[in-house]
């Protein structure tokens, strides 16, 4: 689990750009930053839409979403697959 404290769709994803600054990750598979990469994973993790309101980005997740959101988030930084891949979308 990355961290217990990350609660909302905004907290994985604001997490994800400061991580992925930290690890110096490639961008190039159908995103150019860390921005836009955290959240294409995160919501697309979810299946919700790229477009989604901001005021749903502070909704609280249920556990299995966490944990789901969280591996993708783990194998993104440390097995550096791309998004694309692992929301099977390549």
């Amino acid at each position: 689990m990355i961290t217990s404290r990350l609660r909302t769709l905004r907290d994985h994803i604001r997490w994800a750009v400061s991580r992925f600054h930290g690890e110096d990750l490639f961008f190039g598979h159908g995103t150019d930053n860390a921005w836009d990469e955290a959240r294409q994973l995160v919501l697309g993790a979810l299946h919700l839409p790229w477009e989604i309101a901001d005021s749903y980005l502070d909704c609280n997740l249920e556990e299995e979403e966490i944990s789901h959101v969280q591996r993708l988030l783990h194998r993104r930084i440390h097995e550096r697959v791309p998004t694309a891949y692992l929301l099977k979308e390549a």
